[in-house]
């Protein structure tokens, strides 16, 4: 070994351009003191896939004009021995020639570099939740202070999802219990309530992970009967190479037997009152069946997930059926927080403007923040934003002040302010010729997020605030 070790740490590695790119991104989002720690990730990444890595046609075509690193650098005296015996396993059989074990390392950290860049295209961006991903699967890195341990299955949550503490807390009392029940699935269903964008989806995606279950994402809107669910049950099940069981006959027809899975019906009160009615018999406590028109189905190794920004709208008997688990509106620290998680290279200040331009939703917030990061490589030659290069970018390319309005929002407050009183939604639509949907659904609930107006019995008005704003704005203007 200390042949391999002395002919893998003498000389030069290089990487493909393409990899170089990959590896200065990710060092950066991830706020990495060297570029080498990345590098020694990507062939920890590479070594978890079982494939050739001689045959992998990712490798195909690839130039060596990016990275280069020394033997010493790239493999670190402390680990080299631990990166050339992994190298070798993963190989299958010794390595007698000295320069095949340097041209296995080279192909190793090229592959990894494509297979970190697929990695957090998958994750959306979520370099922390990626980075915890591979601390439990031993990809290696040697700089200890990128993660303090590896994390257990029950701080996938804290991985997953910033703040929402309280429904944490029930839903990680609900998961332990889980683990203990066979087969693994939840004791009850749960309702997710609240506002639009609080992360009703991310929550159930995460338990379903949690679990290690198949994964059935459908919407009120678009479920029509409970055959178009099971249609849908019976495809994802099929992807993950699994079926039902025949269980013989109930009521004359065929009984089916269906395996744990994870079931999320989002907006679940728009769903009709036909397909309501079959899920209050799969959702009972005990006899958890459905019954179809061509066979019965036995669900009680299913769980159920529902999400409503309307629990009003959603019959008693289903409501009564699950644990109803409230999520609040995001802050602005909370959002800055997942900004962070993405470009951890930003400053607090930088990532609350984000979150102000993202109109104080976490989703809109992201795909400002990336088209922040597409204009920085292009205009501003790839360079860190300043507090003053955002509130340009957001003036400029977006429309928006500081506070993320724009000419819009404030021709909304100019148009409540001048009604002297409080004015009807139709009144205000009609002024600044929009739907009034466009005014419910987009302007106000940003106004009220701000604590700019109040809705009333007889319409909109100005708060404090907003009247104070609204002077300002007349000042400026």
């Amino acid at each position: 070994m200390s042949l391999l070790m002395q002919k893998a740490t003498q000389g030069s590695y290089h990487c493909s351009k393409r990899g170089y790119d990959i590896l200065k991104e990710i060092a950066r989002k991830a706020g990495f003191p060297s570029e080498n720690i990345v590098a020694r990730l990507a062939i920890g990444r590479s070594l978890i896939e079982k494939q050739d890595v001689k045959t992998d046609t990712r490798l195909t075509g690839l130039d060596s004009n990016g990275k280069e690193l020394k033997g010493i650098t790239l493999l670190n005296p402390e680990i080299a021995s631990v990166i050339i015996s992994l190298v070798i396993q993963h190989y299958g059989k010794p390595l007698e020639n000295q320069e095949d074990i340097k041209e296995f390392i080279r192909l190793h950290w090229n592959r990894g570099l494509l297979l970190l860049q697929e990695d957090l295209d998958r994750e959306d961006g979520d370099i922390d939740g990626l980075l915890m991903k591979y601390a439990a699967q031993s990809c290696l890195t040697n700089e200890e202070e990128t993660w303090d341990e590896c994390p257990i299955e029950g701080d996938l949550l804290d991985t997953k999802i910033v703040g929402q503490e309280e429904a944490k807390k029930q839903i990680r009392r609900l998961l332990g219990e889980a683990k203990g029940l066979s087969p693994v699935r939840l004791s009850e269903s749960i309702i997710f309530t609240g506002p639009a964008s609080t992360g009703k989806t991310l929550f159930s995606k995460t338990i379903a992970e949690f679990l290690k279950l198949p994964y059935i994402d459908t919407t009120g809107t678009s479920l029509r009967t409970v055959e178009q669910l099971f249609d849908q049950i019976d495809r994802v099940l099929d992807i993950e190479g699994l079926s039902y069981e025949e269980k013989g006959h109930s009521g004359g027809l065929p009984f089916r037997g269906y395996p744990p899975l994870v079931i999320f019906i989002d907006e679940c009160h728009q769903l009709k009152r036909p397909a309501q009615d079959a899920l209050l018999t799969m959702t009972e406590p005990s006899d958890r069946r459905a019954i179809l028109q061509n066979f019965v189905a036995d669900m009680s190794n299913a769980t159920f997930l529902f999400a409503t920004t309307d629990i009003g709208l959603i019959v008693k008997p289903l409501r009564t059926r699950a644990r109803e688990i409230n999520l609040r509106p995001y802050e602005i620290e909370e959002i800055a927080e997942i900004i962070g998680r993405i470009y951890r290279g930003w400053s607090p200040e930088v990532r609350k403007l984000i979150a102000m331009a993202g109109r104080l939703t976490p989703r809109i917030a992201k795909d400002k923040a990336k088209d922040l990061d597409r204009i920085l490589k292009q205009d501003y030659n790839g360079q860190k934003p300043s507090e003053n290069d955002v509130v340009e970018i957001m003036e400029k390319e977006w429309g928006q002040d500081r506070l993320g309005m724009t000419n819009r929002d404030k021709r909304y407050l100019t148009i409540v302010e001048s009604a002297k009183g409080p004015i009807g939604v139709d009144n205000i639509a009609q002024q600044l010729d929009v739907e009034v949907s466009e005014v419910e659904n987009v302007i106000e609930p940003y106004m009220i997020r701000l604590g700019l107006i109040r809705k009333t019995q007889t319409g909109r008005e100005l708060t404090e605030e907003g009247k104070k704003l609204a002077d300002v704005k007349k000042e400026e203007s």
